[in-house]
């Protein structure tokens, strides 16, 4: 159904942890290969990371998306 999904972005170490461990082993081989990008997570709780870099980074995936 969603064959145009192109790309992978996860929110926080988390979620990216979570994805490889309970998700990606469930999705066949062609989906399993698609880029994983780990995003930094928009939690306060993340503070090692100004704002303005955690929204370049977000923003650097928009980008990806846009082309």
């Amino acid at each position: 159904r969603h064959r145009r999904i192109a790309l992978v972005c996860c929110n926080g170490g988390t979620a990216t942890a979570l994805y490889r461990r309970r998700v990606a082993p469930t999705l066949p081989a062609s989906w399993r290969e698609l880029p994983l990008v780990p995003l930094p997570s928009t939690s306060p709780a993340h503070a090692g990371m100004g704002y303005q870099a955690k929204l370049e980074r977000w923003r650097a995936i928009l980008e990806a998306v846009r082309d």
